[in-house]
């Protein structure tokens, strides 16, 4: 009985030791387990392929630095005359001076909504001046003196708008006379305001020669308000884009129905001001997602115009993003938009909104005491899903390895302080072999994930910040 004890301890060492030695078979000498045996098993149970690659990607997002210079005007200038501003208002509905409160006042007025949120903040008398609807201004006079012009008082017929409080601030700013040469008009394109509307074909139906009446007026208020006065800073502010959402479609037949087609569009534009009017600057209040826009996160959701407007702002440099509030605002939030029709905003936000604007607007032109310090980065996918942040020096905040199913197949990259000389510099994708990928990336964030998978599998992707 002692022996086949003795036999059966003896065969079970023995067994020990022949699994020892399997187990070495890995060709792991230090005793550690080998790491893409583990990863091979985890991946293939995942119903992976056993012929494909395993393989992240890292994505790096490159930002130029930029330093702000002072703004200079070489317009002659005379001692005796008062300083004046002129901006050129231009684009959609959203900048017209007929939205905000005297829209809100005529849905009071009709029984479509109980109240409105509050009335147009109002010029001190002398200090901000507003031509009529598409038409010039040539003399300061108290007809279009905006002290009267947003006085409530005149209901549906008060100016409103975010001219009252850009005007203001850039005021209080500037110490200059602000004049506003209104040009915006409701529900029309970026194609309407190129130099050569006939060129486009749009489903709208409409090329009405925006861009020539812009000109126009313009030329004939600073050629007669330039007898009196000096002019100082002169330059164009625009919001723009819902239009493209309905009839800029890849599947629509309009000339803009890409990034690029409305960055294209809007470039002749910008050029054709600069050229025929000498402005010194223009900016961008960006356009929000009107379609997906019920919650600020949807308002936050990429469109070819915002797409297109976040990257001239970020190519051309005299262009300015000179306010990104639209991002912040839902038409489920009780303030934030006009409830007799939600595709404007309240005219509580254009308060707001337009002294942002100016605020923003001085910083770029180097006018501050203190030039605004570059805050870092923040990454979104198309959906507004915030997939990384990174600070001034490019360290990540949080996390930043995303899952891929996150990113979809558009990434915006956006500063995330106005009012800087900071650029995005493009963006590199490399696999985890050293692969570069790069190619797949476009200038505009598009990610062509499927040719970038080609031949590997990418789950998680590691996102970076280079500062250079």
């Amino acid at each position: 009985m002692t022996k086949r004890i003795l036999a059966l301890i003896l065969a079970l060492l023995l067994g020990l030791c022949l699994c020892a030695c399997d187990g070495d078979n890995t060709g792991n000498t230090d005793g550690k387990t080998d790491s893409s045996v583990v990863s091979g098993s985890s991946d293939t149970a995942s119903n992976d392929t056993a012929s494909t690659d395993i393989s992240d990607a890292t994505l790096t997002i490159k930002v130029k630095k930029g330093e702000v210079t002072k703004f200079k005007s070489n317009r002659p200038y005379d001692d005796s005359k008062e300083d004046i501003t002129i901006i050129l208002v231009t684009g959609q509905s959203n900048f017209t001076t007929s939205v905000g409160f005297s829209s809100e006042y005529g849905g009071v007025a009709n029984g479509k909504i109980a109240n409105f949120s509050e009335v147009p903040v109002i010029p001190e008398k002398g200090t901000c001046y507003s031509s009529g609807y598409r038409s010039a201004i040539t003399v300061l006079s108290d007809d279009r003196d905006m002290n009267k012009l947003c006085d409530a008082s005149r209901l549906d017929n008060t100016l409103g708008g975010v001219s009252p409080s850009f005007g203001i601030e850039w005021n209080k700013l500037t110490g200059t006379k602000v004049v506003f040469v209104q040009a915006a008009v409701g529900a029309v394109g970026v194609h309407e305001w190129t130099p050569n509307p006939d060129d486009y074909i749009c489903e709208c139906n409409s090329n009405t020669q925006l861009y020539a009446k812009a000109v126009e007026i313009y030329k004939s208020s600073y050629n007669a308000l330039s007898k009196n006065y000096n002019i100082v800073y002169t330059g164009y502010i625009w919001n723009q884009g819902e239009h493209e959402e309905v009839y800029g479609k890849p599947e629509c037949q309009s000339t803009v129905n890409s990034d690029q087609g409305y960055y294209d569009a809007y470039k002749s534009m910008h050029y054709g001001f600069m050229s025929e009017l000498g402005l010194d600057f223009g900016g961008i209040s960006v356009v929000r997602a009107d379609k997906a826009g019920a919650t600020a996160q949807g308002s936050m959701s990429l469109t070819i115009a915002r797409n297109a407007q976040y990257k001239l702002c970020n190519d051309i440099d005299n262009l300015f993003m000179i306010s990104t509030m639209s991002e912040t605002c839902a038409a489920s939030a009780p303030l934030d938009m006009d409830k007799t029709n939600t595709i404007h905003y309240s005219q509580a936000t254009f308060n707001k909104m337009g002294a942002d604007c100016a605020s923003n607007l001085y910083k770029y032109l180097g006018l501050a005491d203190q030039n605004a310090q570059f805050g870092g980065i923040e990454v979104y996918s198309s959906v507004a899903h915030k997939l990384a942040a990174f600070d001034k020096d490019g360290k990540a905040i949080g996390e930043a390895v995303v899952a891929k199913g996150l990113f979809t197949n558009h990434i915006l990259a956006k500063l995330s302080t106005l009012g800087t000389n900071y650029r995005i510099n493009g963006f590199s994708l490399i696999a985890a072999d050293g692969t570069d990928l790069s190619s797949h990336v476009d200038d505009f964030g598009a990610i062509d994930w499927t040719a970038a998978s080609s031949g590997r599998t990418i789950k998680n992707i590691e996102v970076k910040c280079v500062i250079e």
